[in-house]
């Protein structure tokens, strides 16, 4: 990832800003626990106070116009925090004076420039000697203070060096991170691609079976507007065959009807044959009695 990015300079800012008002909040309360006690005056102090917050105000303010993530910051910071180091190195008689400056210098590290760091470097290295010059002026030319100079320049000097020794190892860090997260995120393209390809052939089998979904949908439309068809055919069917039924019944109660009235024809036939043989007989009888009539007559 590229630490140049809105994210962590956001980063780099807010943790920047954290510790840079822990610390002046101690020096504060240390030079106000100084004034209490009578070793320093109350101007000395009101201007320590301005110096050391009036940067942190601006600082807020920049913060709020331009965003957490403007590279603004940083110079703010390096440029209060100097002038009011410098004010201390050029007054204090403290010989761990100078160490103030390192809290902050270290901070510097988040932002991760070389090229920053070095010109900080120079910067507090020119204050340092300022204020010697500064202090050599004002009598503290002893040999203990010179030796204390020489160990406060030497000091900054290596703790810089440090600083950019440790930017440089960090840089480095980044650069084999990068290389490894290009290797992952290769990987992971290559898994996507495959995961996209399988997703494809997926998509090809749903359309697949969507089709044939539809096709066998359609086919049992089909078979279910036959069976609605054969259904109404058989129910069709069903009517006939029970009005044929119905017909059947009639023609054979007709029938046996029929045959019943044959039986009675033949039985009236047979009476009538019966009657016919009688009246024969007595047409017989009747032309007996009248030709003896007749013969009687005659």
């Amino acid at each position: 990832m590229n630490y140049g990015g809105s994210v962590f300079k956001e980063k780099a800012n807010r943790r920047a800003r954290r510790i840079w008002i822990i610390f002046v909040a101690l020096l504060s309360a240390n030079y106000g626990a100084d004034v209490a006690n009578h070793l320093r005056g109350t101007s000395y102090y009101i201007v320590f106070l301005v110096l050391c917050w009036l940067p942190i105000i601006s600082g807020e303010i920049l913060l709020r116009v331009k965003g957490f993530d403007t590279d603004q910051y940083k110079f703010n910071l390096v440029i209060g925090y100097g002038i009011f180091y410098t004010f201390v190195v050029c007054t204090t008689e403290s010989p761990i004076a100078f160490t103030y400056i390192l809290p902050v210098t270290s901070l510097l590290v988040l932002y991760k420039s070389i090229r920053f760091m070095v010109s900080c470097g120079i910067a507090n290295s020119l204050i340092i000697v300022g204020g010697a010059a500064y202090r050599i002026s004002q009598g503290f030319n002893s040999a203990s203070d010179m030796k204390n100079y020489q160990l406060e320049l030497a000091c900054i000097i290596l703790c810089y060096i440090c600083y950019v020794m440790s930017i440089k190892h960090l840089i480095e860090s980044d650069g084999a991170m990068t290389d490894s997260i290009k290797a992952d995120l290769h990987r992971v393209v290559t898994t996507v691609e495959q995961v996209k390809q399988a997703c494809n052939t997926i998509t090809n089998g749903i359309t697949v079976v969507r089709e044939l979904a539809s096709e066998n949908t359609h086919g049992a439309t089909i078979v279910v507007d036959s069976l609605n068809r054969l259904s109404d055919h058989n129910s069709d069917l069903q009517s006939s065959t029970t009005s044929s039924n119905e017909m059947t019944s009639d023609i054979h109660a007709q029938v046996n009807h029929v045959a019943e009235m044959i039986e009675q024809m033949v039985s009236l036939a047979s009476t009538s044959v019966q009657h016919a043989k009688v009246s024969s007989e007595d047409l017989a009888d009747l032309v007996t009695t009248t030709n003896t009539m007749a013969s009687l007559s005659g």
